[in-house]
């Protein structure tokens, strides 16, 4: 995440999770030249003093092949100074999802960051969710599974869910 000034185009500051720093995306290394992962791990969501965020990558074939992975993360930043604030795993979501990824962009409001977050399943299908969490302290406010649908073998990722915030009320 790098905020940037708006008249020079200079980086104010930049953040990079510690352990991301030197993970290898694993589509880079895929000798079959199919895409192994997806850019759509990286969104910024700006409200007042907080920036929530995606960061990482992550894989649509996620641990079915060996050596393929998912590396996500939702971090919440102070704006002015890019500091951490707190950070999440999808496992501290909840423990089922340790297989899962962030995606999306997520959304600041009324005290909360919504985001999204997927999972393959060996039975080839991907299941979406959408959680709640505090914006001050990262705790877990509810979850909920969108769906379930069924991975095709020629996809080279499945359907995302989107979300928007509208009059109090999330869609998704």
């Amino acid at each position: 995440v790098t905020a940037l000034d708006r008249l020079s185009g200079r980086a104010v500051w930049t953040y990079q999770p510690p352990e991301l720093k030197h993970s290898v995306n694993p589509a880079r290394n895929n000798p079959g030249g199919r895409a192994l992962s997806f850019a759509t791990a990286q969104s910024v969501a700006v409200n007042g003093d907080v920036v929530a965020a995606v960061v990482g990558h992550a894989s649509p074939m996620g641990r079915l092949i060996p050596g393929i992975y998912h590396l996500t993360k939702l971090v919440c930043l102070s704006s002015k100074d890019g500091k951490l604030r707190w950070r999440l795993s999808p496992n501290q979501i909840d423990e089922t999802l340790a297989n899962g990824y962030f995606h999306g962009t997520p959304i600041i409001r009324d005290g909360c960051v919504f985001v999204l977050l997927g999972r393959g399943q060996l039975q080839g299908f991907y299941s979406a969710y959408i959680a709640a969490v505090n914006v001050r302290t990262g705790q877990l406010l509810w979850r909920r599974h969108l769906q379930s649908s069924p991975i095709q073998r020629s996809q080279a990722a499945p359907s995302y869910a989107r979300m928007i915030y509208h009059e109090g009320k999330l869609f998704a």
